[in-house]
This record gives C-alpha cells, structure tokens and sequence, in this order.
C-alpha cells in the first residue's frame, strides 16, 4: 500500500510525499527493489545523490546484476556516482 501511495504523489510530482511512502514501503520489506528503486529515483529528483547511489545498489542487489532490472540500477548507481564526484570537483562555491 505504501509503495502505491508513493507512486500517486510520484504522479503529481510531490517528491517529498513520494520518499516518505517509499521509505515506509522499503521499511516494511527492505527486499523490495521496485520500492528502492523509486525511493532512488525520488532521492536522484530531490538531489540527494548519496541516498539515491545507496537505493539504486540495494535495488540492484535485490534484482541481481543479471536482470535488467539490476543491470539498469546499477547503471543508475554509476550515473549518479559520477555526478557526485563531478559536483565534488567544482567546490560548494560553484554549485
């Protein structure tokens, strides 16, 4: 159900809405990956990198790195690690 209601405020760009639900879905079963997946997603939208690089690994391992479904939130984690390292390298002064 809260994976559900995370998705409704997905819809309607509530991305705030949209993480709390997710969590409280990942919380309820942490072997979810479509739920760490969109929680990344919502994290990656919302800017917080290092949340969305941790979900999109723990999506990853949970879809195994041999589906497409791992295949593509490990690519995502990678995505996101290279943002990281990118906006790391510009110094808070430039961001």
């Amino acid at each position: 159900t809260y994976y559900n209601i995370g998705l409704c405020y997905v819809e309607k760009k509530q991305w705030d809405l949209a993480t709390v639900y997710f969590r409280k879905a990942v919380k309820d079963n942490p072997l979810n990956g479509r739920a760490q997946f969109d929680l990344a997603n919502t994290y990656f939208v919302m800017k917080e990198f290092g949340k969305a690089q941790r979900h999109y690994e723990k999506a990853a391992e949970i879809f195994g790195h041999e589906t497409p479904q791992g295949r593509d939130a490990l690519m995502n984690a990678v995505k996101v690690e290279m943002i990281i390292k990118k906006i790391g390298e510009r110094g808070p002064a430039d961001q």
